[in-house]
């Protein structure tokens, strides 16, 4: 009886102070997903960050934003899980100021703790403490997108102004963490330009999200590069290869005028990539370190291939690229990559700490990969990015604007992929997960709001 008491008790005082309840639960959760994941689980790319981190110098093959956070963060602390805390310290924030926001907005308990119970989603808690440029990306916006919303909470003009400030250095901090992030962020600008309220015509608006993209690509990332000191590099061969050798047959590479190592590399790589039906990254998975090195000697050819094969078969250019796209929407089950299996064999011999915990992961995470199968595919969150933002037109909210511009976001990055196409990993569609929980969170409040003032009204 004392017992029940003591519970009813404490039960009492986190409602009465549901704020804080929400807080603490926030720091539980963080603190978990931080041990959980500790010090960061790691792929290939995360290692050679790593390394960057550590003093190598890296190449601007990919975005080196990662090396430079992990590097500073690293002289500060010294420790290697200083990037998970970050990165898992935007997620939590974020989270945490969305659920305030949700109860302030809806005075529901429950739908604040849907938003933090957000962060332990199969399919976003699978790959969050995952040392990757897409989760510092969506986290990112994530906070960005959390401040945004409780922007005009705020009345005094110069804490508006720094806020203003924050939420555009993050958007820009996850501009900069992926080339194509800005098909994502472009929006995302407009939406933090307009809900601050200080440019008030929607054509400067629109003008200054455009003038995001040169920002990026010809200052930022330029900058990023010569403070890293990055080696620069010629991808041609990373970026064309794919079309060249799923374009053309054995009799048109045969009867190209390249030199001779060229043209058997090609082959070989043509041939294993039919043979495993891969449409993508067959750099990745059909060419050895010799071949790599002899497609790279040749770079410069590349291009002059490449415009050779697309302009004499252009049809088969348009079939190969709606191929493509169809495997991206729809990957096949056993290539999907929605677990990242602790950290992979490096040269400072870092490892999983808690491996009774990866264990637990991997099969939360393949249990729910496979009766929730959807929910780690594109086709999924395209469809549900669309469908929302078409109801979202039609039933405006105070939130309209928000959703219509995270919707956007989502559904452009996906569609940012026709071009290139992209191998089946789970991170490339990150962002719109999120993107479009969190705008159908938003939407439920809406719903919630105009049902109670039609009670109110009848």
């Amino acid at each position: 009886m004392v017992i029940k008491n003591k519970f009813n008790a404490i039960l009492k005082c986190a409602k009465d102070n549901w704020v804080v309840t929400i807080i603490i639960l926030t720091c539980l959760a963080f603190i978990a997903n931080f041990i959980f994941f500790f010090p960061g689980y790691m792929s290939n790319d995360s290692i050679l960050m790593y390394y960057v981190a550590r003093g190598d110098v890296p190449s601007d093959l990919a975005p080196v934003m990662l090396g430079l956070i992990w590097r500073v963060l690293y002289q500060i602390t010294g420790q290697m899980s200083s990037l998970l805390f970050f990165q898992l310290a935007m997620l939590w924030s974020s989270l945490c100021l969305f659920a305030t926001y949700v109860f302030k907005k809806s005075k529901s308990r429950k739908y604040s703790l849907m938003v933090l119970a957000i962060g332990i989603l199969p399919f976003v808690f699978n790959i969050s403490g995952v040392i990757w440029r897409d989760c510092q990306m969506v986290f990112a916006l994530m906070l960005a997108t959390s401040l945004i919303l409780w922007f005009k909470e705020i009345k005094h003009i110069w804490s508006r102004i720094a806020l203003f400030i924050l939420i555009i250095l993050l958007i820009m901090y996850a501009a900069v963490s992926r080339y194509n992030a800005i098909i994502a962020v472009a929006p995302m600008v407009f939406l933090a330009v307009r809900n601050s309220g200080f440019i008030k015509k929607t054509y400067i608006q629109v003008i200054l999200a455009v003038l995001s993209i040169p920002l990026v690509f010809l200052v930022l990332l330029p900058l990023i590069n010569s403070l890293m000191g990055a080696t620069k590099s010629n991808n041609q061969p990373g970026l064309l290869l794919d079309d060249i050798i799923r374009v053309s047959d054995r009799d048109v590479l045969n009867n190209l005028e390249i030199p001779t190592d060229l043209r058997v590399s090609l082959i070989k790589i043509q041939d294993c990539s039919f043979a495993t039906d891969r449409l993508v990254d067959n750099i990745g998975f059909c060419a050895d370190n010799e071949i790599r090195l002899d497609l790279y000697e040749n770079s410069s050819e590349f291009q002059r291939i490449w415009l050779k094969i697309i302009t004499s078969n252009p049809f088969g250019y348009i079939k190969y690229k709606a191929k493509m796209y169809l495997n991206v929407l729809f990957p096949v089950k056993s290539y999907i990559y929605v677990w990242q299996d602790g950290i992979v064999a490096n040269k400072y011999n870092v490892t999983v700490q808690f491996d009774s915990l990866r264990t637990i992961g991997f099969a939360y995470t393949n249990f729910f990969s496979r009766y929730l199968r959807m929910a780690y595919e594109p086709w999924f969150w395209l469809v549900s990015g669309l469908a929302l933002l078409y109801v979202s037109i039609k039933k405006r909210g105070i939130h309209t604007l928000l959703i219509n511009v995270l919707c956007v976001s989502g559904v452009l990055y996906i569609l940012g992929y026709i071009p290139t196409g992209i191998a089946p990993d789970y991170r490339y569609i990150y962002w719109p997960v999120l993107a479009i929980i969190i705008a159908f969170v938003l939407f439920k409040i809406d719903r919630r709001s105009r049902l109670k003032n039609k009670k109110a009204v009848n």
